[in-house]
């Protein structure tokens, strides 16, 4: 996981993942929108599911089954 902002600065860290996925891509989303989904789930798992790193995401939680956010990914330069 990483983030830079030319005001803030970069961070940079890791995290455990299970991840099933025939090829690895980069996606990248606005870190605010995440924050909106991380600070409704009171778990501590959480699933992505996406397709191709241009389309719409779906984040959810286990422990919530009847709550998903969707969230729009934006493209990477370079």
């Amino acid at each position: 996981v990483s983030s830079k902002s030319s005001v803030i600065g970069e961070y940079q860290s890791s995290l455990k993942a299970k991840i099933k996925i025939d090829n690895p891509i980069k996606i990248a989303f606005n870190g605010r929108y995440l924050l909106d989904f991380f600070q409704r789930i009171s778990g501590k798992e959480c699933i992505l599911k996406c397709n191709d790193p241009l389309k719409p995401a779906e984040f959810s939680c286990p422990d919530l089954p009847n709550y998903f956010y969707i969230a729009m990914p934006f493209r990477l330069n370079g």
